[in-house]
């Protein structure tokens, strides 16, 4: 019987961690780390959040394995609207996904 029950719960053990393993980071919840699966998007949503002359409305993703795509629209002071395209985000640096910041500027 106790060797039945050690087995049930090791068999459990690598159930819980196989699913933990496997389980694509996208179901994970965004805790708002500046690093890990959704990092570079919350380092570009803080960037977009500094600037007072715009206000997010939507937030769009492909989620993945990866986080390789993410769309957020954002509402001027002057009631204009702009959707910014981070495509590729999952190979692009921070850096260079700053640039697409720059459509706010014109």
């Amino acid at each position: 019987m106790k060797k039945r029950r050690a087995t049930l719960g090791v068999i459990t053990a690598l159930f819980v961690v196989a699913t933990l393993i496997w389980m694509p980071p996208a179901v994970f919840p965004n805790l708002g780390f500046p690093i890990g699966y959704y990092g570079k998007f919350n380092r570009i949503r803080s960037a977009i959040e500094r600037r007072p002359a715009v206000q997010i409305v939507s937030i769009a993703m492909h989620r993945d394995l990866t986080l390789e795509d993410f769309w957020i629209t954002v509402r001027r002071n002057d009631g204009s609207q702009v959707e910014i395209a981070f495509q590729n985000a999952n190979i692009r640096s921070y850096e260079d996904l700053l640039k697409e910041l720059d459509v706010l500027d014109r």
